[in-house]
């Protein structure tokens, strides 16, 4: 997943502000440069009525579960970087001392990350 570029081409406040609220987008050059970067929801079917009917014409819950579960067959967690590891690590260390102050932990029973299933 990547996420939406910022920049004064991309967010075009000088063609919105040229065009105004009741303008034509569609002429503007701006638009012939950037409208293949729009973002399509790949659950909905853009293909023509009969091209749709000929594919099998599944509707959107099976389209969804479809790419649910491939994306479920597909994932591969990355591993947490060592940053992440001892910021995680320094949090369970507070809250174990947190608990042991107020006499709701004892680390002596079960450490708190081992509590959690932290493997750290």
């Amino acid at each position: 997943m990547r996420g939406i570029k910022i920049t004064p081409e991309t967010f075009a406040l000088d063609i919105i502000h040229k065009v105004g609220t009741r303008g034509g987008y569609l002429e503007a050059d701006h638009t012939a440069r950037h409208y293949r970067e729009v973002w399509y929801p790949s659950v909905f079917d853009r293909r023509a009525h009969h091209t749709w009917e000929e594919a099998g014409n599944a509707d959107t819950t099976t389209t969804a579960r479809r790419i649910a579960h491939e994306t479920i067959l597909n994932h591969k967690p990355q591993p947490p970087s060592e940053t992440a590891l001892e910021t995680a690590r320094g949090l369970i260390q507070e809250a174990e001392k947190r608990l042991q102050k107020q006499k709701r932990w004892s680390s002596s029973l079960l450490p708190l990350s081992q509590f959690l299933k932290f493997r750290i």
